[in-house]
């Protein structure tokens, strides 16, 4: 079963790296920290309508106030691009950080030009940050040994906090070898993946992955999408499929306000079901 839905500042900063783990301070400082008013709830992600809660009729405005920020971090001794946004003036942190992984064709810059997801995402009050993956974009002359471990190693350096993590597409082959991994699997408090590659790798892990993961691809993206869909399916925490109509394998490309709208939920929910492995201490 699925649900099918009918002022800029270029600052760089090059942190130092010990061990290879690099600590991004001027993003740690954008996330705040959870509600001490937040009450624990169960979620039944199998049931929730991810489409419940409206987008703030004032999100237009607000997405005016995001600064964008350039940085690069050192990692295994190459030169990692990453952008952020900061959470405008008068809009409450949800405590909650966003990490934007990309697919082969794109970059950190598709979710400001293509998709203004991170904009969007910070007006929300939510620390975001967007990363060009080595191999690509800015850090196209980039590589790593292990793909998964290098994810973790970011996450990890992200003062402590444990992300949302959107996952479209190729950036599958760094979140999967991650999760895989059972030490990784409380370095995030969700999952978002988008028609990724490598989900039959999730055959042999999926039932033990506790992870809230909102499933989303394009109803024209009947390859890869539907494949993956399948795949993830076994995830305990698993929603349905949010199926983006007339999108195809980008989907967040084509349908941008109903994307928005499920992420805006599902962190939501994520920080309401408030798991204590998860939470940012």
């Amino acid at each position: 079963m699925s649900i099918t839905y009918s002022i800029n500042i270029n600052w760089k900063i090059v942190v130092g790296v010990v061990a290879g783990i690099f600590v991004i301070s001027m993003f740690s400082s954008s996330s705040g920290q959870p509600r001490s008013d937040d009450v624990p709830v169960s979620v039944d992600w199998k049931e929730t309508n991810f489409l419940e809660q409206d987008l703030p009729s004032n999100l237009n405005e607000l997405m005016k106030g995001v600064e964008i920020s350039q940085g690069e971090a050192i990692f295994y001794g190459q030169s990692i691009f990453f952008q952020s946004g900061n959470i405008p003036g008068g809009v409450e942190r949800s405590g909650r950080t966003v990490l934007l992984l990309h697919g082969a064709a794109f970059s950190s810059q598709t979710w400001i030009d293509r998709v203004p997801t991170l904009r969007t995402l910070a007006a929300l009050g939510h620390g975001v940050i967007a990363v060009d993956l080595p191999g690509f974009g800015k850090s196209r002359q980039a590589s790593v040994p292990d793909k998964g471990e290098f994810l973790a190693r970011l996450i990890r350096s992200l003062s402590g906090k444990q992300p949302v993590v959107v996952s479209p597409s190729m950036s599958g082959s760094f979140i999967i070898p991650m999760l895989a991994k059972p030490e990784n699997r409380n370095l995030i408090s969700g999952w978002v993946p988008v028609a990724p590659v490598g989900t039959s790798q999730v055959a042999t892990f999926g039932k033990d992955l506790k992870t809230p993961t909102l499933i989303v691809y394009g109803e024209r993206d009947t390859g890869l999408g539907t494949q993956s869909t399948k795949d993830l399916s076994i995830l305990p925490n698993a929603t349905l499929p949010q199926v983006l109509p007339g999108a195809g394998h980008p989907a967040y490309l084509d349908q941008p306000d109903l994307w928005h709208k499920l992420l805006h939920n599902f962190i939501n929910k994520v920080n309401m079901a408030n798991f204590p492995q998860f939470m940012e201490a």
